[in-house]
């Protein structure tokens, strides 16, 4: 909250936490659903969650020099 408090804005939905750090702050709350309604952010979510898959696989495959598939192969 104190790392949040120290934000120019703080964008959340209902969270109690971004609440408090605007009041600790003194700094704007603004309301995602002010920004996006329920379907963009959903595709907001699923995207950034299709970035960190791919991006913890490219990790993966840096430090075990195999990819996921191999990995089920070799098990086999």
């Amino acid at each position: 909250m104190r790392l949040m408090a120290r934000c120019r804005t703080i964008y959340a939905g209902g969270s109690v936490y971004a609440f408090v750090a605007s009041t600790m702050g003194d700094i704007a709350l603004v309301d995602v659903k002010t920004l996006f309604d329920g379907s963009r952010a959903a595709e907001i979510i699923l995207g950034e969650l299709s970035r960190h898959r791919t991006f913890v696989a490219r990790q993966r495959r840096r430090v075990h020099g195999v990819g996921r598939q191999s990995l089920g192969s070799a098990s086999a």
